[in-house]
């Protein structure tokens, strides 16, 4: 009988415990912003910004968040952002002259968050030496870039004329004066035609962007304080070849 008492003593006090930690958990976690946004250099473009947030494993996601407070700011320009409930994201009033090598801040407020601040400089511009519009390339040839200054990466596509796209990634040498990137080599498997080369600069917080594994990162941070998500910026160049398989 007092053995019983105590063991049911036991279960109790456990159980007390269990229900303690679940509602330690429940209450210590604290949901953040999740921001999205890639700033393209290119004169007269409308800047987009996605802000949502985090959730609990077990919590189901909802709508973006519509009622935030969200401002770009840059060398010459300060722009609060728009939610568009079509697009379902936050859009610049005017279309904006993003300028290469210079850093745009964004920041987001909204009640009962903490606020986001983030920053990117972006990258210089760069050209395409090689190829040249309308040459003709194989599996054995490279695309040739001149220098981005701020660019740790590069990121593209081959992409043919039904827009189905074969893409590629390339880290340089930081001595190199030129970028020689191998066309890649899924192209083998590819048919010959016409396609259209897409190539971006990126900035060092969309390298760390890319570099994000879900399986085995558990925050993506990359140019976020305050918050999670990515805010970084590009350079976009391309042009148009007829690629022969050998």
């Amino acid at each position: 009988m007092q053995k019983n008492r105590r063991n049911g003593i036991i279960i109790a006090v456990l159980f007390i415990i269990l229900i303690s930690c679940e509602k330690s958990l429940f209450e210590e976690y604290e949901p953040q912003l999740n921001i999205f946004c890639l700033l393209n250099c290119y004169p007269f473009r409308h800047a987009t910004v996605i802000v949502d947030q985090t959730y609990r494993m077990d919590e189901p996601s909802g709508e973006y968040i519509d009622d935030a407070l969200v401002i770009l700011s840059g060398p010459n320009s300060v722009d609060t952002l728009q939610f568009s409930p079509e697009r379902g994201t936050y859009r610049s009033v005017y279309e904006l002259w993003i300028e290469p090598e210079k850093i745009y801040q964004l920041t987001v407020i909204k009640q009962g968050f903490d606020t986001v601040i983030a920053q990117t400089k972006t990258p210089g511009n760069f050209n395409i030496v090689y190829p040249q519009y309308h040459d003709t390339l194989t599996i054995s040839d490279s695309i040739i870039l001149t220098k981005s200054s701020g660019a740790p990466y590069y990121h593209g596509y081959f992409t043919n004329e039904n827009d189905y796209k074969i893409p590629f990634w390339y880290v340089p040498d930081t001595l190199d004066s030129l970028v020689r990137i191998p066309i890649p080599f899924y192209l083998t498997f590819a048919q010959s035609g016409y396609y259209t080369i897409e190539i971006l600069a990126c900035d060092e917080n969309y390298y760390q962007y890319s570099q994000f594994n879900p399986d085995q990162d558990s925050v993506l941070q990359a140019g976020i304080t305050g918050g999670v998500g990515v805010f970084a910026s590009y350079q976009y160049r391309n042009v148009n070849v007829y690629f022969v398989l050998e």
